[in-house]
């Protein structure tokens, strides 16, 4: 399990690509949502011009119910538009909010 510190220093692309999965405590799901929509539209604004890419998912169990966990595809401009992203109000607001977190784990990669 990764966690912010862990971003590369360098990739051979240049871009540092983030998959994010969090697990969302039970009745914090909808409040999460909100959080994350609102990081996301930050994400994709002229706020954050290291940020690439910042899909927001849910998985869902085979019955199509939402299962409390979410995965968020991220690309970056390297560490340094990982550290930029991490750094703002939005995605502070959500780190902050220890009750709704139950975990999170960060994978990290680079597109060939």
């Amino acid at each position: 399990m990764g966690g912010f510190e862990d971003v590369p220093a360098q990739t051979k692309s240049g871009r540092v690509i983030t998959v994010a999965t969090l697990k969302i405590n039970p009745g914090k799901e909808a409040y999460f949502e909100e959080l994350i929509t609102t990081t996301k539209n930050h994400a994709l604004s002229d706020k954050e011009p290291g940020t690439f890419t910042y899909r927001t998912t849910r998985v869902l169990d085979k019955n199509g119910k939402p299962t409390g966990e979410y995965i968020i595809f991220e690309e970056y401009a390297g560490k340094a538009g990982f550290q930029e992203h991490a750094a703002q109000p939005p995605l502070q607001a959500i780190m902050a909010e220890k009750d709704v977190i139950a975990s999170i784990n960060l994978e990290f990669a680079d597109e060939f």
